[in-house]
């Protein structure tokens, strides 16, 4: 199978050796505050000291002298935290702690609101929370910025649990919010955040939900739908068809689909629907597919008699649907399937199976492709999907499992993308946050190429 990476097509090549992150004192300090949200009180830190230990000697051992217990004085002297009293009361007191450390003393701290479901339910959605937190400490760990102050609220995957995680972020003075996941949480969020013109920008791929103030910074299926489409058509290919489930992100993949083949002088010449995880439905829809390419061959058979008998005359009319310019009498040439995982594995295997030779059309898919399980299906042979640099993101997948022993998830990269991209935002003045958000030349990242807009 032959990936598009980054939109260029490129072999699947051997992950590099691993390689371990240069971590940074003045950094860590940064994230282990915003660890602290959930664990802090208002009572000062205790300050432990080492045990005693009893004398070696066996002979009239004296009993071990025990430390006077500190005293307040004692504890923020050690610790170089401010004292309540002359805290300002008007922020929290994870941020008086933030301010009283050396690395942030004098300095004016920029504060990240980082809305997640870290307590959801759905076990797949907190892992992919706690990822992103984790993609995010390693961005920070690279950064020379010590005024940056991140901050983790947790929704609990629940849209009240949103509402509330806003109001927090609003209270601690955000400048910005990254994420929510879900496109109706970061409805929900928006509703809160909007008045008090604070950007956010949400690891979804809804583009619908983008607006002014509304970023979303998942890989949109629609790029993915005019890449590999643009590819193709590159290739050779001017007649395309459509097969996938009728949802949402089908549909949204067979917009830009047809829009772009139209655009290109191509052909969209078939488009079948079925119902997600219905077999009948499934079967039924990839035959009805296999018989319009099985009349096209019969054409193109039956035309090559006319040709022979008639010299170069024009065939039947009746053909006409089934021909371009150049009296090409293939149905298609290629077929977008924007479906993954086992759906894919067993939609596939059904277009060789009713008679499409999936050695002579191109069949196209999208980075739901990008599964190890799915480059081992025959019938897939030579497919091609729209995914991101597979170079960089394998890099950045090497460094994540070095750090934390598991695997990265799907959105992972994209928290320590957009945590980088926000360090630069943070850079200049806040005023200018939108300015450098848009920037039209954009950011590179282990997803490769980013451009935000509105």
């Amino acid at each position: 199978m032959t990936l598009l990476n980054n939109f260029i097509l490129n072999q699947k090549h051997t992950p590099a050796q691993n390689q371990n992150l240069t971590f940074k004192a003045q950094a860590f300090c940064i994230i282990f505050i915003s660890l602290m949200l959930a664990n802090c009180a208002s009572a000062p830190p205790q300050i432990s000291r080492p045990i005693p230990q009893p004398s070696t000697t066996t002979q009239n051992p004296e009993p071990a002298a025990v430390p006077a217990p500190l005293s307040t004085e004692d504890v923020y002297n050690e610790t170089n935290i401010t004292p309540p009293d002359q805290q300002n009361s008007n922020i929290s007191f994870i941020e008086n702690i933030a301010r009283s450390l050396p690395l942030m003393r004098g300095q004016e701290v920029r504060r990240i609101g980082l809305i997640l479901p870290l307590t959801a339910q759905s076990s797949r959605l907190r892992k992919e929370a706690q990822a992103i937190l984790h993609a995010t400490e390693m961005a920070i760990f690279q950064q020379d910025q010590n005024n940056v102050l991140l901050l983790p609220f947790d929704t609990k995957g629940t849209i009240e649990g949103t509402k509330k995680a806003s109001q927090q972020a609003i209270s601690h003075n955000v400048e910005i919010v990254l994420g929510p996941i879900l496109s109706r949480s970061v409805h929900a969020s928006a509703a809160i955040l909007k008045p008090y013109e604070i950007p956010i920008i949400a690891f979804t791929s809804d583009s619908e939900i983008a607006r002014q103030g509304v970023y979303t910074m998942g890989l949109l299926p629609e790029e993915q739908a005019e890449r590999i489409t643009r590819y193709t058509e590159n290739l050779g290919a001017s007649r395309f068809a459509f097969l996938g489930p009728d949802n949402n992100y089908s549909r949204r993949v067979f917009q830009t689909y047809q829009e772009i083949v139209t655009q290109l002088g191509g052909r969209l010449t078939q488009a079948e629907f079925y119902k997600k995880d219905d077999t009948e439905s499934r079967d039924q829809a990839a035959r009805k597919l296999a018989a319009f390419y099985t009349k096209g061959l019969n054409i193109a058979s039956s035309f090559e008699v006319q040709k022979n008998a008639s010299g170069d005359n024009l065939p039947p009319s009746t053909y006409l649907p089934y021909l371009d310019d150049n009296a090409d009498t293939s149905a298609f040439h290629a077929i977008l399937l924007p479906v993954g995982g086992n759906e894919l594995l067993k939609l596939a295997p059904l277009l060789p199976l009713y008679g499409i030779d999936v050695t002579d059309v191109q069949l196209m898919g999208t980075r739901l492709w990008n599964n190890e399980s799915i480059v081992r299906e025959p019938s897939l042979n030579g497919g091609i999907f729209a995914d991101t640099n597979q170079e960089d993101l394998t890099a950045f997948n090497q460094k994540y499992d070095s750090l934390y022993g598991e695997s990265a998830m799907e959105l992972t990269s994209l928290g320590f993308d957009i945590m980088n991209i926000v360090y630069y935002l943070l850079s200049g003045e806040k005023e200018t946050i939108i300015e450098r958000l848009e920037n039209p030349l954009g950011f590179a990242g282990a997803n490769g190429h980013i451009r935000f807009n509105n």
